[in-house]
C-alpha cells in the first residue's frame, strides 16, 4: 500500500510540474521514523486550501499541465492509506507556480526477537 502512496505522489508530481521542471524524492529513515517527501516546483497551490487537497472529490480538482484528467479521489485514498499506518500525510505550498511538496511520516517498529 505504502508503494501505491508514492507512485500517486510522485505521479502527482509530474502531473502538475511544466516540462523540464525537477520532481525531487527523498526517503530517510531514523530509529524512529521513515520519512518520504516528494517535491516540485509545478503549479503549487494556496496552503489556505491545503486541507481541502484530502478531501474526497475534492473542489480543487484540475486537469494537469498537459491536461491531464484527475479524479479527485487520489490524495484522499493515500491519506487514509497513511492514516490507518498511524503516519502523516502533509501538504504545502508557497503558493500558486511556486511548487508543491508532500511528505508521508511514519513510525518504524521493532521487531521483538523472542528467546
Amino acid at each position: 500500500m505504502l508503494t501505491q502512496v508514492v507512485i500517486n505522489l510522485v505521479d502527482n508530481a509530474i502531473k502538475f510540474s511544466h516540462p523540464g521542471n525537477e520532481i525531487r524524492l527523498t526517503i530517510e529513515k531514523t530509529h524512529a521514523h521513515l520519512e518520504i517527501e516528494v517535491k516540485d516546483n509545478g503549479v503549487g497551490f494556496d496552503n489556505g486550501e491545503r486541507n481541502e487537497l484530502f478531501q474526497k472529490f475534492t473542489k480543487m480538482r484540475r486537469p494537469g499541465t498537459q491536461n491531464e484528467s484527475t479524479t479527485g479521489i487520489g490524495l484522499y485514498l493515500c491519506n487514509q492509506i497513511i492514516k490507518k499506518s498511524d503516519g502523516t500525510l502533509k501538504a504545502e505550498s508557497k503558493g500558486e507556480n511556486r511548487g508543491a511538496t508532500f511528505t508521508v511520516r511514519l513510525k518504524v517498529y521493532r521487531k521483538s526477537h523472542s528467546h
